[in-house]
């Protein structure tokens, strides 16, 4: 029974203890939008989903990042953003940048 438990209390622990948090961060650098997306234990969160959008929630654009955790993009517009990468259930993260920030975007 004590073997049963100890096994039980072990696989129910696993997880946890696999699972990695996802961080982004997102700067304006020369009229574009550079965003690195990396897990909690420093290594970049490749080929996901990246979602860009705009205040009211609308979709402005998507892609994926590269191998190294990176997006980059030009704004489509002088608006405030919502950047959301997403690595799968429980491990989405998202960044947001003020539409004054933007300083050469299109307007």
């Amino acid at each position: 029974m004590r073997c049963f438990l100890a096994l039980a209390l072990l696989l129910g622990f696993s997880g946890t203890a696999l699972a990695h948090d996802v961080a982004v961060w997102a700067e304006f650098v020369k009229g574009r939008v550079h965003v690195e997306a990396y897990f909690s234990d420093g290594s970049p969160v490749g080929d996901v989903p990246v979602e860009v959008s705009g205040a009211d929630g609308k979709v402005l654009l998507s892609g994926h990042t590269n191998a190294k955790g990176a997006f980059d993009f030009a704004p489509p517009a002088k608006v405030d953003l919502t950047i959301t990468v997403s690595a799968g259930p429980g491990h989405t993260a998202t960044a947001h940048m003020k539409a004054e920030d933007l300083k050469d975007a299109e307007k």
